[in-house]
């Protein structure tokens, strides 16, 4: 029997309009809250991976995961929106993060008889993600290692 747990998904901006869907794949328990309307500051994520975006009186990280993984994108960034979510550090402390979206949030429980694959549209940093899987429909599923992405995207603002 296959065991069902109940996981966060936003679609990954991508050129292609022929190719299956993409996502970005989070617990449901990280994430804790959507943004929109974001002060425009936060432009700045156009044309970098991470930046910083106001939230609860505080600055915190955001990332473009579409840009540090290099999957080119079309789409018009009307909808933008950033999905604050949680990571715990190696100090064993939580941190908050910011993850750009232009789609909205699902939530869905995802089929653990998935296969494992080699997510082709990422065109650098592979070694950033902790695995990719497809399911019976060959959409792709992409688990994105923030804390390593955050850690070598801080070194490189040095």
């Amino acid at each position: 029997m296959a065991r069902s747990q109940e996981i966060a998904l936003f679609q990954i901006a991508q050129v292609s309009n022929n190719a299956n869907k993409a996502y970005w794949v989070f617990s449901r328990q990280q994430i804790e809250f959507i943004l929109s309307n974001i002060p425009s500051t936060s432009s700045q994520l156009k044309s970098v991976s991470l930046g910083e975006i106001p939230y609860q009186n505080n600055l915190i990280p955001a990332l473009y995961l579409e840009r540090h993984f290099a999957v080119q994108s079309n789409t018009v960034d009307i909808r933008e929106k950033y999905i604050v979510i949680k990571i715990p550090t190696h100090t064993g402390t939580i941190q908050r993060l910011a993850i750009r979206s232009i789609y909205p949030l699902h939530m869905r429980p995802l089929d653990f008889s998935t296969k494992e694959t080699t997510p082709h549209n990422l065109k650098k940093n592979k070694e950033d993600i902790l695995g990719a899987f497809t399911d019976k429909n060959e959409e792709l599923y992409i688990l994105p290692n923030i804390p390593a992405i955050l850690e070598k995207l801080s070194k490189n603002k040095k």
